[in-house]
């Protein structure tokens, strides 16, 4: 396989573990915007919480250019010779457009995926996994505020383009296995 996987959507939708699991089965080289952030947030001394890390990518839009992320990110990725290259964490249409840019670049096969799920359960999964790293749980307004960030404006706009370009799935009464085997199929099918 010589693949390229962009993963986007909502908090706590089920990204990461997706990603994780192509990580583990398949040797997938992964990277994720957020371990962007943390790395600049590491070096101002920046905690690694979402609101910390969203901030701090506005502020670095604003301050250097919309598509500095994304920039760093095509860095990352042009160091990479693995056979399949999973991008988590997409947000927005410049992130979306590097995906398409990259795979005609590299001759790579381009799987878009949004993983969404509903509001509740997606409130529920964030506290669960604060909860396993011994860490407050959100109250629901901070959970609010977190989805209603400016980082998250363009997830609609993502979402859409993927419906019509990629796979939507639904995760809300789905487990992860089953996830993980529409996934595969999705995969299996396109390279």
């Amino acid at each position: 396989m010589n693949t390229l996987i962009g993963i986007a959507g909502s908090t706590a939708s089920g990204k990461t573990s997706v990603a994780a699991n192509l990580e583990e089965k398949y040797g997938a080289w992964r990277m994720r915007y957020s371990a962007i952030l943390a790395d600049l947030a590491d070096e101002r001394g920046i905690p690694h919480d979402k609101a910390s890390l969203q901030h701090l990518s506005t502020e670095l839009r604003a301050t250097h250019s919309e598509d500095f992320l994304t920039r760093l990110m095509r860095e990352r990725v042009a160091c990479s010779n693995a056979d399949i290259i999973v991008i988590e964490g997409n947000r927005r249409m410049v992130d979306i457009k590097l995906l398409e840019t990259l795979a005609k670049e590299t001759g790579r096969t381009l799987t878009l995926l949004y993983i969404d799920a509903d509001t509740e359960s997606r409130f529920m999964r964030i506290n669960g996994r604060l909860e396993s790293e011994g860490k407050p749980p959100l109250t629901r307004d901070a959970f609010d505020t977190l989805e209603n960030d400016e980082c998250e404006e363009e997830l609609p706009l993502v979402r859409t383009y993927i419906e019509t370009h990629g796979t939507l799935l639904d995760t809300t009464s789905l487990s992860l296995e089953q996830v993980l085997e529409m996934v595969e199929k999705h995969i299996t099918l396109t390279t």
